[in-house]
């Protein structure tokens, strides 16, 4: 049986290659003393989730997203 589902698993790592725009999702994202996001702060999923879907929904495809720390 042919399943259209999958599973992607990414580094907190990719945070600091998200647009600024992205990133305001989250409201008051913070910096260490060397301007790098604290990633252990960030809720990357929620951001990644809703920026994907935003994009693909302006190409006509529907996603579901699910959102998981591990």
């Amino acid at each position: 049986q042919h399943r259209a589902d999958g599973v992607a698993v990414l580094a907190e790592g990719l945070s600091e290659l998200l647009d600024q725009e992205d990133l305001t999702l989250l409201g008051g994202v913070e910096r260490d003393e060397h301007g790098h996001i604290r990633l252990a702060e960030l809720d990357i999923g929620k951001v990644l989730k809703e920026t994907v879907t935003r994009k693909l929904k302006h190409h006509d495809v529907n996603i579901t997203i699910v959102s998981k720390n591990i």
